[in-house]
């Protein structure tokens, strides 16, 4: 029976701890972002890469889209920067994705649920490497959710 008590005083310290562990900021990350226009030809797509290169971070910035409107060619612009003695777990800060639970995301996504006509509009979507797994999160366009009042607690 001594031993049954501290096997639980143990597993009772040990889920204290991980209570009150800090959440692992992202070791990676991307974000997707696609541009929607009811005038089809105007709709593009944005990616931003961000990742460790050392002690440094390396940003990605991508757009495919059309040449133009008149032009079904497509176009792939990029460019890339080097931020300096940066994690990506640092550029993110206190809006870690790796702390978003997609359960909490989609009930505060349902709760500000929104109808407005449509003529153009923009969706995220968010992959980030959180230690040993990844989250992939997805926020639709604001016309069908209101962003601006979407409050997430994080644990």
């Amino acid at each position: 029976m001594n031993e049954m008590r501290w096997r639980l005083l143990i597993t009772g310290i040990l889920a204290a701890i991980a209570q009150g562990a800090e959440i692992a900021a992202p070791s990676q990350f991307y974000i997707v972002s696609r541009l929607f226009s009811d005038y089809g030809p105007a709709s593009y797509y944005r990616v931003i890469e961000v990742k460790p290169d050392g002690p440094d971070s390396l940003v990605r910035y991508l757009r495919v889209a059309r040449v133009n409107l008149y032009c079904p060619r497509i176009i792939v612009q990029s460019a890339e920067a080097r931020l300096h003695n940066t994690s990506p777990g640092e550029l993110v800060k206190a809006s870690n994705p790796c702390a978003v639970k997609q359960d909490a995301l989609n009930a505060a996504l349902k709760k500000y649920t929104r109808n407005e006509g449509v003529f153009e509009a923009i969706s995220f979507g968010i992959v980030a490497q959180c230690g040993s797994s990844s989250i992939s999160l997805g926020l639709p366009i604001s016309q069908i959710v209101d962003l601006t009042s979407v409050r997430l607690k994080v644990e």
